[in-house]
């Protein structure tokens, strides 16, 4: 629950006790959590619940992807897209495959973008795209090996390292006023 005391702007975030009880068990619990961040409580104040959260889980059920299906055929659309791949550093040419035209089993190697009405899910060098017998997106990393990735600790040409000063780009001015710095 998120609870503070009546007329405070902030609230917290308070783990409720596994018991059933009123709302002296609330107000222990909300008094305990603000004890441990503020170091007190402040007593005779009333204290109000703001919003309640829930979470739940189960053990998830084992899942075999590839159970129940037959390989279909890669997709087979022409490289009619272009896409930035953060991996190689470059804009690539890369299928794009309509989202409802993928059947389960179907395999498809980054490059590509899959593209549905609501989204794009962007495939890059390094993933392989399978569509899962519930007709889910699973993305799996592929091996840093594929032919034109580099590895990731090496340098890659042309890309400055984030503490090197990039040539022709300016700097951005600060202006102060009162020695505290103000935006331009």
């Amino acid at each position: 629950a998120y609870m503070r005391y009546v007329g405070q702007g902030y609230e917290i975030a308070v783990v409720l006790p596994r018991k059933t009880g009123g709302a002296d068990i609330l107000r222990d619990a909300f008094e305990e959590a603000y004890r441990r961040l503020y170091g007190r409580a402040i007593p005779d104040l009333d204290v109000e619940v703001l919003s309640w959260t829930l979470a739940l889980s189960s053990a998830a059920p084992a899942f075999d992807f590839a159970a129940d299906t037959e390989p279909v055929e890669e997709a087979s659309i022409p490289r009619d897209g272009r896409m930035y791949d953060p991996v190689l550093n470059a804009v690539v040419a890369a299928p794009r495959l309509a989202r409802e035209s993928l059947r389960p089993g179907t395999v498809v190697d980054g490059p590509a973008m899959i593209v549905e009405a609501q989204t794009t899910t962007i495939v890059t060098s390094t993933f392989t795209a399978t569509v899962s017998p519930r007709g889910d997106i699973v993305m799996t990393r592929a091996s840093r090996e594929r032919e034109g990735v580099p590895r990731r600790k090496e340098k890659r040409e042309g890309v400055p390292r984030r503490k090197e000063k990039r040539e022709g780009v300016p700097r951005r001015k600060e202006k102060r006023v009162a020695g505290k710095r103000v935006a331009p």
